[in-house]
């Protein structure tokens, strides 16, 4: 439960993910488009919010969807820990850091639960589902690679 919490800004909307981000946008004078960006992502941005959505539509991708978010866990401290120097060399205002300072020790704290209080314990009692949590696992590692290559790919070509 702590993870939810700590993903619901503790209590606070503007702690959370989009409060977050509304503030940054507001702080650097962006307005946000009703369609939130949608129309700047390509089809591997696309593709991570659909594997998000997967699991939640359908139940037989179940273990793929929880393996996913797991993932999410793992990998974020280490993209955050890189964001958080960025923005000091860019000499941002660090308030607009807080919350990713903050995921760099949460989200390894999160990971551990996902790992030892999630995915170890379905192995442990539904052996079946080995193969749907390698999947998903895989599958959310190629869509990181997939994004942060196109991601590379076009900052190389600006």
């Amino acid at each position: 439960m702590t993870c939810l919490w700590d993903e619901a800004g503790n209590g606070n909307n503007h702690k959370t993910h989009a409060g977050f981000y509304k503030s940054l946008l507001k702080y650097r004078d962006i307005d946000l488009p009703q369609d939130h960006f949608n129309n700047l992502y390509s089809w591997q941005g696309l593709t991570g919010y659909n594997v998000f959505m997967l699991g939640a539509s359908n139940r037989l991708h179940y273990y793929k969807s929880i393996v996913t978010m797991a993932m999410t866990e793992l990998l974020d401290s280490l993209k955050y820990t890189k964001l958080i120097h960025w923005i000091k060399t860019l000499g941002m205002n660090e308030e607009h850091a807080k919350y990713y300072a903050e995921h760099i020790s949460i989200d390894v704290e999160h990971a551990d639960g996902w790992l030892s209080r999630v995915i170890f314990l379905l192995l442990k009692y539904d052996k079946s589902s080995a193969n749907e949590i390698f999947l998903g696992a895989y599958l959310r590692l190629n869509l990181c690679a997939n994004y942060y290559d196109h991601f590379l790919s076009s900052m190389k070509e600006s």
